[in-house]
């Protein structure tokens, strides 16, 4: 392909997904009757510092969550990695997961540091990153599936007023207007139904996937190709990466304790979004706000959008509007919880351009030809 081509798609690749968050929150403010209200409602927020910093902190308890998380993974795995190098490039990890498309980008560049620290071990050091999002997206499988069947309320919206958990849920399911006792019947927003089965689609997905990827031995056969022995090569770099992510999953106590990590990972994001919300004067309680922050979370987890930036604020102040927040409430409280993203992206930021003085820690080696347990 031409050179200037390629310079082409490449600068389009990295510059439509930016306008694309850009053009979604534009469209999120510009959908408000008033839209210069959002500055009083930051100037609201302003004068509540104590919530500010509550939501923010709870957002820095998330990220702590997931580094514990991935910190139990390299363990089991015995990967030596030392606490200080772990916080560190988690940081790093989110700075690039809101800096680049998609929800994975800072996976990448974590892997790439993993790799140069621990050479002889690196099937084991990514399949730790790998075991640490896929246990998260269990995690919120499940979640959104619990959300789905026991809180329709949250699609359904103002539909859903007088009217029990059960006739919402037989209107979701059964692709009908919610019934009416006088007058005519209620429809369900095309929106509120699409979200719904979203979340049935990805909780259903994301569970039936892992069963076949880490409870049926078809992806060791693949790998293997048929061939017997010892391995070489690439082939054996994705077996001996599977079979850490395999054990990953298998060890019960370990999974346990991971996938608690992960719930309240989903907890303190719930947090700093109603506690944000609290800035501005609003309470909201927390268990509609795990089951909003769970479905925008299994939103963002497919977004093109750098971080999820313009989907995020899309979907959370729709969900929002939907359990009662007034519309301009919902659109400020969506930008807050993306400025303490931001703020905490920063941390990050800073963390790499100190990574080259960070301390490597020991560098043992994985039994050649395969990891622990095997």
């Amino acid at each position: 392909m031409n050179p200037q081509l390629l310079r082409l798609r490449s600068l389009l690749l990295r510059v439509l997904p930016v306008l694309l968050a850009a053009g979604l929150m534009a469209w999120v403010i510009r959908g408000l009757d008033d839209p210069r209200r959002l500055i009083d409602l930051f100037r609201e927020a302003a004068r509540r510092p104590g919530w500010l910093a509550a939501g923010i902190l709870a957002f820095g308890g998330a990220l702590l969550c997931g580094t514990l998380r991935w910190a139990l993974l390299l363990r089991l795995l015995r990967v030596p990695m030392r606490a200080a190098r772990i916080v560190r490039l988690y940081a790093i990890g989110h700075f690039y997961n809101v800096l680049i498309p998609g929800a994975t980008g800072g996976d990448v560049v974590k892997a790439g540091c993993v790799v140069h620290d621990y050479p002889a071990q690196r099937p084991e050091a990514v399949g730790s990153i790998l075991a640490e999002r896929f246990s998260g997206f269990i995690a919120l499988a499940m979640l959104v599936l619990a959300v789905a069947v026991s809180m329709p309320s949250v699609f359904v919206g103002a539909a859903a007023e007088g009217r029990s958990w059960g006739e919402c849920l037989r209107a979701l399911a059964l692709f009908r207007p919610l019934s009416a006792a006088e007058g005519a019947a209620v429809p369900i927003s095309g929106a509120g139904r699409a979200a719904w089965l979203y979340c049935i689609g990805f909780g259903a997905a994301t569970l039936a996937g892992t069963g076949v990827l880490f409870w049926s031995d078809a992806p060791r056969r693949l790998l293997r190709g048929g061939r017997e022995g010892e391995l070489r090569g690439w082939r054996a770099f994705l077996l001996r990466l599977y079979g850490a992510m395999q054990i990953s999953v298998r060890d019960m106590r370990v999974f346990g304790e991971v996938f608690a990590l992960s719930i309240l990972n989903h907890v303190f994001t719930a947090l700093c979004t109603a506690w944000l919300g609290g800035a501005l004067g609003l309470s909201v309680g927390l268990v509609e706000m795990v089951g909003v922050m769970a479905v925008v979370n299994a939103v963002t987890a497919v977004s093109l959008t750098p971080g999820g930036a313009g989907v995020r604020e899309v979907a959370t102040s729709a969900l929002l509007l939907n359990i009662g927040i007034a519309k301009d409430s919902a659109v400020a409280m969506s930008l807050l919880t993306y400025g303490a993203i931001l703020l905490w992206a920063l941390v990050g930021g800073l963390a790499h351009i100190n990574l080259a003085s960070a301390p490597v820690g020991a560098r043992k080696s994985a039994p050649e030809g395969g990891v622990p347990g095997e």
